[in-house]
């Protein structure tokens, strides 16, 4: 976990260019490439999931709705008032 720029000491280094020199210092590392590509997957994961539970909250409410005037308050409603 990287700590947040308010809790850094201040340096004589702008804060820009270590990260700078941080993101070439990953890019030599060897297994530079795999990093990526997992990286890539997780980010498509947590894309996947998150446009499925967003499906999800909009679809399961609608549902709901639908069955319960089906199955629920039309049959009450033929009931009482034929």
């Amino acid at each position: 976990m990287k700590p947040s720029p308010k809790s850094q000491k201040p340096s004589f280094i702008p804060r820009s260019i270590l990260r700078d020199l941080e993101k070439l210092k990953q890019t030599l590392e060897p297994n530079a490439e795999y990093k990526v590509v997992e990286e890539f997957r997780a980010s498509r994961y947590r894309r996947f999931t998150s446009i499925r539970y967003l499906l999800i909250l909009f679809i399961v409410p609608l549902l709901v709705n639908q069955l319960s005037k089906m199955f629920v308050i039309s049959p009450l409603i033929d009931i009482d008032f034929p």
